[in-house]
């Protein structure tokens, strides 16, 4: 018993917990308010109430006592559907969200189908054989349709992940294309969790664990995502801010005039193939402070000066692989400024998304 028991009470701790300190977050910092981390602090309550229930189920003795733990986890099972389906909300375009009410109405409905099914809708079975020595208790299991209706209700909860992936992938947008994916792993963990709640009934044993564990792969997934989310707020608003001090900063500065001078050094002068060039040369030859320079770049150019210089380098690289097809690209490489092929290769598949081979083959064809 105490091996089941205990991971369950330390999940429902994690749980709570992070919920807690999410919560904490919310209402202490109000430009990280948001619905997706409000869902998220909701899934980390509920699950921290399911695994009190697991708890209450694993060491209730009494019949009438024991089917109605069980039955409140299974309600709480289709509640928690019901925030990880919001949670994932965030991630389809407001025309698609049509789809997710279809998840939380068939949700509910297995919430209300389970709280008023009755002992009917369950069997109890032992969990775990005797002989094994784990723990020996008589624990309600779903039987036979409601079975089927559990494993349906996680399907399409990864079905839904699936549909917010497809949509992530179609976007293009690489950072989350990784939290769907990572969420995607953990709803298949959650998938086969529900298939263990009918195959222990046929004393597998190595279910058993799958099923106590499977949230908190689900919940790891999540919070990445939610932290994710934090962090790109927090930029934001520290971009925001940085924006404002760096515009009384460059307030005795001309601009405009700066910026044509940059653009001269830039397209005719070709300082950026000078392999040495820096922040503070650059400044010089702009007749600024380094700290003022490196503000103007970022505000008036968008950019910081590393990435500017090597946007110059790789349209000049792109130039001779399809002016000059007998030139090597390690020749290129130095040529137009930089120190390393390794640097060169990485900076040109950032900005192109191919490497400078292909990009010559492509201009070839």
């Amino acid at each position: 018993m105490l091996i089941i028991v205990s991971p369950v009470l330390i999940f429902t701790g994690i749980y709570a917990a992070i919920g807690s300190y999410f919560l904490f977050l919310y209402y202490r910092i109000p430009h990280l308010r948001s619905p997706h981390m409000l869902w998220f602090i909701a899934t980390c309550f509920v699950s921290a109430v399911y695994n009190g229930t697991r708890v209450g189920m694993y060491t209730s003795t009494a019949p009438d006592s024991l089917y109605a733990w069980v039955r409140i986890a299974h309600v709480m099972i289709a509640i928690l559907s019901i925030t990880i389906a919001g949670f994932l909300s965030h991630y389809v375009k407001d025309e698609q969200k049509w789809i997710m009410k279809y998840f939380y109405m068939i949700f509910g409905i297995f919430a209300l189908a389970v709280l008023f099914g009755g002992k009917s809708a369950f069997i109890a079975q032992d969990a775990i054989d005797g002989s094994i020595g784990i723990f020996n208790a008589s624990v309600p299991r779903l039987k036979g349709d409601a079975g089927i209706i559990l494993v349906s209700l996680y399907g399409f909860l990864l079905f839904s992940i699936l549909y917010c992936l497809f949509h992530v992938i179609v976007w293009g947008v690489t950072g989350e294309k990784k939290e769907v994916v990572a969420m995607m792993c953990g709803a298949s963990v959650l998938f086969v969790t529900a298939i263990s709640d009918i195959a222990m009934s046929y004393k597998l044993i190595s279910f058993i664990f799958i099923g106590e564990y499977g949230f908190f792969f689900l919940m790891i997934a999540m919070c990445y995502a939610t932290i994710n989310q934090i962090a790109s707020q927090w930029r934001d608003r520290s971009n925001r801010t940085k924006t404002v001090n760096s515009d009384d900063l460059l307030k005795d500065v001309d601009t405009e005039s700066i910026k044509n001078k940059l653009l001269t050094l830039m397209h005719e002068e070709k300082v950026f193939t000078d392999e040495n060039i820096s922040l503070d040369v650059m400044a010089r030859h702009l007749s600024l402070p380094p700290s003022k320079f490196s503000r103007f770049m970022n505000v008036f150019m968008d950019s910081d000066f590393r990435n500017y210089i090597n946007k110059f380098r790789v349209e000049e690289a792109k130039r001779l692989l399809k002016a000059e097809p007998d030139l090597g690209i390690k020749h290129i490489c130095y040529e137009v400024g930089f120190q390393s092929a390794s640097t060169f290769h990485d900076a040109f598949k950032k900005f192109t998304g191919t490497s400078p081979a292909k990009y010559r083959k492509q201009m070839s064809e």
